[in-house]
């Protein structure tokens, strides 16, 4: 990649431009910066990495770009392996990126990995509604304080339980398609020191809840504690399973 280059956004306005080294990572101005990370980055960890500039963004506002490396030393801080996961994630839904057009079929150069998830390979019907409406329509990010305070409001003693309190809120609406999303959240705070369990089940804090989706933060300290594969996939498989019992239920059948 060679020398660090920076490359400048002015704050009047989006206008495409052409842009010879995909690689520069650009200035953002912090307002243009809030916009990319509600309407381009809808990801609780992705999301604050690139709002608190632990992400480089490359190329340039509207038809931004990251690293493949700089994805997994993100991930892989404090000694984990979660950023060789967040990586075959990126390689699998997110290697297209915006041509001149508009439309999100270009292919993105070797090493990059695009920004735009509305919109993308990755975004599907099912997910969580907190940070984005249409997953098939580019730009289609925002915070729906509505479907955080469903979340949220099902907390216990300042904790929401990743089984039956997160199952009912989200069964309904196709947990199925949102076990990634939060197995992720789950591995994600998995090892954080003061992580606890309520009646075996792991917990995740309102806290960091809000810290990551309302603040666009990363907890303090995020950089220090282990992150794993392995936790994904328990995590995963514990809610797609949970899920599958909801759903039964759902549909007045005994699991």
């Amino acid at each position: 990649m060679g020398d660090s280059k920076i490359g400048d956004v002015s704050s009047e306005g989006n206008a495409r431009r052409s842009v010879a080294d995909p690689w520069i990572e650009v200035k953002i101005p912090d307002e243009a910066r809030s916009v990319l990370v509600h309407t381009k980055v809808t990801c609780p960890f992705l999301g604050p990495a690139v709002a608190m500039q632990r992400l480089p963004v490359r190329n340039e506002a509207v038809n931004p770009l990251a690293g493949i490396e700089d994805l997994r030393k993100l991930g892989n801080s404090g000694g984990g392996d979660l950023g060789d996961l967040l990586v075959l994630f990126a390689t699998g839904n997110h290697l297209a990126m915006r041509r001149e057009g508009g439309t999100l079929d270009a292919r993105v150069p070797q090493g990059l990995f695009s920004l735009e998830l509305p919109g993308s390979q990755g975004s599907h019907f099912g997910h969580s509604g907190i940070l984005q409406g249409n997953p098939k329509a580019l730009d289609s990010g925002r915070f729906s304080a509505s479907d955080f305070a469903r979340l949220t409001g099902r907390a216990k003693a300042g904790y929401v339980k990743r089984e039956q309190k997160l199952t009912k809120l989200l069964g309904d609406d196709n947990l199925v398609g949102s076990a990634g999303e939060f197995g992720l959240l789950f591995a994600f705070l998995a090892n954080k020191p003061d992580a606890g369990e309520e009646d075996g089940e792991p917990t995740i804090s309102v806290s960091d809840l809000e810290t990551m989706f309302v603040q666009k933060k990363l907890p303090s300290g995020w950089d220090s504690w282990r992150k794993t594969r392995l936790d994904w996939v328990k995590n995963t498989t514990a809610l797609l399973i949970s899920a599958g019992k909801e759903y039964l239920k759902l549909n007045g059948q005994a699991p």
